[in-house]
């Protein structure tokens, strides 16, 4: 066995001073590094809230536009269904015009005017025998872009003819 010696220089004091100087450089970089990272993480997590919320303020006014547009598209269609529904004043006096001229020997009792896809009137009365309802037939045939039909013809108790007579005009 040989013998060892103790070292008493400071060799070692010095070789240890000089890890935890190493080592404090290092952690401090690390540090520095952490610190400026989460400087960056906070400078762009600020920048994309700022993108979003500037996002978020153009989402709710497109959203607000889009309701004002389905709103006045709302009115439109609304506007557009009473034009449609309304019942062309036009018609109305053409027909009661040629419901004036009619050949007749008897009375009308009652026309309605409705209204479904298109304008129609409901003529009904009562008629003295045959040869009056063919003649209101016959002049309901010449004129021109109206159809018509006979809903009901029947002889009532005082032997006049009771008929409804739907009457449309042809577009």
């Amino acid at each position: 066995m040989e013998w060892q010696g103790i070292n008493l220089t400071n060799y070692h004091q010095e070789q240890w001073l000089k890890a935890i100087k190493l080592r404090f450089i290092q952690y401090l970089i690390v540090t520095l590094f952490f610190i400026l990272d989460a400087t960056i993480l906070y400078w762009s997590s600020n920048s994309v809230y700022s993108q979003y919320v500037g996002y978020q303020t153009k989402n709710s006014q497109i959203n607000k536009e889009i309701s004002n547009q389905k709103m006045r598209l709302a009115r439109i269609k609304l506007r557009q269904q009473r034009k449609i529904e309304a019942i062309n004043s036009q018609n109305i006096e053409k027909f009661l015009n040629e419901i004036k001229q009619i050949p007749i020997n008897g009375i009308i009792n009652e026309i309605n005017i409705k209204h479904n896809i298109t304008d129609y009137f409901l003529l009904s009365g009562q008629l003295d025998n045959q040869q009056s309802f063919e003649m209101v037939t016959q002049y309901l045939s010449h004129l021109k872009n109206i159809t018509f039909s006979v809903d009901m013809l029947q002889t009532n108790s005082d032997y006049q003819l009771d008929f409804v007579i739907k009457i449309s005009r042809v577009k």
